[in-house]
């Protein structure tokens, strides 16, 4: 795994062509993870209970379905996930219309440059389709993703891969082609998993270093990505030109060859 800090400039390689590129949403696209960070200690703490941080961040990418067998697990059967939910999601509403839904830093200049070359790019959240469709809408990228995939069209969430396969099948791009952007552990053993270039977005990149082993790079903000972006595209040959000089050099090996023997018939 390779760090990139604040004076990155050409350091980290892709080892693969880029095919697709597959964002997770919140947290790595929109700035909601705080909000529902804040409402889900709001929330354990209003019922009398507590969890400590790294609890929660096990938690991020994964959908609240999937977070009550944790809840009760944590806690015991008897932890009231029904009361927990209705104050949650109370709170967290309360939260999101009193601070709106924000874009990730950078996230809006590196979308522009994918459309700007025309990346394939796709959407993969555990979140629902009617709040992934509501928040795109609500910082008007609604229309920059030619595909989304939501928790409804899968029967599971991450860290099971098929949220990334499906992307890359409605994308009509090889696995092993899309690079993944993430902000949680769920969503970076997801991408690996599909045999993809996971690549995690983090505030706290000293904490992701301990113990993320399954990305090519952790990263503070988008205008990382472009930037490794735009180096990747910078230095290597197009596509278009390395097919035109595999087909220069069959055309030259399928040439009748003449003999370099002089001299007239005997």
């Amino acid at each position: 795994m390779q760090q990139i800090g604040q004076g990155f400039k050409s350091g980290l390689t892709l080892p693969r062509e880029i095919e697709g590129i597959i964002f997770d949403l919140d947290g790595t696209l929109i700035d909601t993870e705080r909000l529902y960070k804040s409402a889900f200690f709001f929330s354990i703490a209003r019922l009398g209970y507590s969890v400590t941080g790294s609890f929660y961040d096990d938690l991020v990418g994964i959908a609240t379905t999937e977070r009550e067998v944790a809840l009760k697990t944590y806690f015991g059967d008897c932890f009231p996930v029904k009361s927990f939910l209705e104050i949650y999601y109370l709170n967290r509403n309360s939260l999101l219309q009193r601070h709106g839904v924000k874009l990730k830093r950078g996230a809006s200049e590196l979308v522009s440059f994918l459309q700007s070359r025309s990346i394939p790019r796709a959407i993969a959240t555990s979140a629902s389709r009617e709040t992934t469709y509501k928040h795109l809408r609500y910082v008007g990228l609604d229309n920059a993703f030619s595909i989304i995939v939501t928790r409804d069209d899968s029967r599971v969430c991450k860290p099971d891969p098929s949220v990334f396969i499906e992307a890359a099948r409605r994308l009509g791009v090889r696995h092993r082609g899309c690079l993944v952007i993430e902000d949680s552990l769920p969503g970076i053993r997801g991408a690996a998993s599909a045999g993809m270039m996971p690549i995690f977005l983090a505030d706290d990149t000293q904490r992701a270093s301990e113990y993320l082993r399954a990305c090519l790079a952790v990263v503070r903000n988008h205008y990382q990505i472009r930037q490794l972006l735009q180096n990747h595209y910078h230095n290597r040959q197009p596509i278009w030109s390395r097919r035109c000089s595999k087909t220069v050099r069959r055309c030259a090996d399928t040439r009748p060859r003449v003999s370099a023997k002089r001299g007239g018939p005997g």
